[in-house]
């Protein structure tokens, strides 16, 4: 199996491709405004491989809102975890976090995406769908264990920037308990939301402590975050911590 990264262009997270024998599966495509930009890198970086199913890791309007439009292009389905089903099909404006985007959420008809058992697409298997709430009630992950590769969704988005919980359907202490399942698994390769790809079971091990030590200290806080992390922008579905975070 090949997996390949496209950086987000501006709000859009990383859309990663899980492509095997000339098929492949599209993981969280992105907003709706760069949609047919999007298809055009898809395309081209499958080579001439042929989409067969979209996963979207959760809900949000930054993974979620091309979903509809790619679908309908390729004739493929939409999975998603079962929470997510009918605020992606209502379009709904809060629970997707269209609103923050000042943004209409495309109806998005998806399927249920089955849980902790092996998902057979096509010709792509040994794919695992894990539940890993705590940035949204609906996060996922997708546990590739030949290959040791978790795809983390909004769960890390970001090496140096941990995950929000404060939209409708988060959880504080959901994001620990998700981190700590995916430490558990001991990932070789860890695909962010939206920042770059990390590489050696140690430098993963390192990241998610810390991002565990930093909501931890925030649980003891009664959710209050240090004075000194900037304040993040709404479209954001990270926290800015101060460049040095962590290193105390």
């Amino acid at each position: 199996m090949r997996i390949l990264r496209l950086p987000g262009v501006h709000h859009d997270s990383s859309c990663i491709l899980l492509i095997e024998k000339n098929q492949a599966i599209i993981v969280d495509p992105g907003t709706s405004w760069y949609q047919i930009l999007v298809e055009e890198r898809i395309v081209a970086a499958l080579d001439g491989a042929h989409p067969i199913a979209i996963i979207l890791t959760h809900r949000h309007y930054d993974a979620a809102g091309a979903a509809a439009y790619l679908s309908d292009v390729w004739g493929v389905p939409i999975l998603a975890h079962q929470s997510a089903l009918s605020s992606l099909e209502r379009g709904d404006w809060l629970t997707t976090l269209a609103r923050n985007f000042d943004s209409e959420m495309p109806l998005t008809c998806a399927e249920e995406l089955l849980l902790d058992e092996p998902l057979n697409i096509g010709s792509i298997d040994g794919i695992m769908a894990i539940p890993l709430p705590g940035h949204t009630g609906c996060s996922i992950g997708l546990w590739i264990e030949r290959l040791r590769t978790i795809i983390a969704g909004g769960l890390i988005p970001h090496p140096e920037y941990p995950a929000r919980w404060d939209a409708p359907t988060g959880c504080l202490p959901d994001l620990v308990l998700s981190l700590e399942k995916v430490l558990s698994l001991q990932p070789k390769i860890l695909m962010c939301g939206i920042g770059p790809m990390l590489k050696g079971e140690g430098k993963i091990a390192k990241v998610l402590l810390k991002h565990i030590a930093s909501f931890q200290l925030i649980i003891e806080r009664k959710g209050e975050l240090p004075q000194e992390w900037a304040r993040p922008a709404k479209t954001t579905g990270y926290l800015t911590p101060k460049p040095a975070w962590g290193d105390e």
